[in-house]
């Protein structure tokens, strides 16, 4: 899944809503797929490639802030309904909080030399997608499906970091709504769990 920042070396130093380097190469992503072994789909495995490269596999998890919304932050639903031309998909509520980034314990000897010095990182609440963007509705609003593996309800995929900057565009457009790619650290908190982690080696589990 991509992600927003450019790919860069970590830093020791704490940080808050990082967004990584102010420039450079390659675009970061996140998550394996099913051409993957299991170290690659840890929690804090990176991975990267040129912004216009469409690899098998690659999709993307839409991502908003919590202050985009009217409500008091108490009052936001967990899960949010949204629509594009009767495509709905959900976003759900990650509550804000501090975090060990990178090659923490649990992550053991899989860990990549990327991955280190692991270190804290403090978020805001944000919103995420409760599943990647899926073939319908990348195809409602871009008007084509790309993927390898087809299937309305399965992430879309063979999309490269610009192919998604223009849809979110687009989506953003039909909605009225600030939809964007999550952060690298946002992404990796809402893998860990969030302020709920239990401290997993893979999303929701150790197997």
């Amino acid at each position: 899944e991509w992600c927003s920042d450019w790919y860069g070396a970590y830093s020791s130093a704490s940080q808050t809503n990082p967004k990584g380097p102010d420039s450079g190469t390659y675009r970061v992503f996140r998550g394996g797929c099913r051409f993957n072994f299991a170290r690659y789909c840890r929690c804090s495995d990176r991975n990267y490639n040129d912004p216009d490269e469409r690899g098998n596999g690659d999709g993307l998890r839409l991502c908003l802030f919590d202050n985009e919304e009217s409500e008091p932050s108490s009052d936001i639903p967990i899960v949010k309904t949204y629509s594009a031309n009767g495509v709905s998909f959900d976003m759900i509520k990650v509550e804000g909080g501090t975090f060990t980034m990178g090659a923490t314990p649990e992550q053991g000897v899989d860990a990549w030399s990327d991955e280190k010095p692991a270190h804290k990182v403090t978020l805001s609440d944000y919103y995420i997608g409760k599943t990647e963007v899926t073939q319908a509705l990348w195809e409602t609003v871009m008007g084509n499906n790309p993927s390898r593996f087809k299937g309305e309800n399965l992430p879309v995929e063979k999309i490269s970091w610009n192919d998604c900057k223009e849809f979110i565009s687009k989506l953003n457009a039909l909605t009225g709504k600030t939809f964007r790619m999550p952060t690298e650290a946002e992404w990796e908190y809402a893998a860990r769990g969030g302020s709920k982690s239990r401290g997993y080696t893979y999303s929701g589990s150790n197997r």
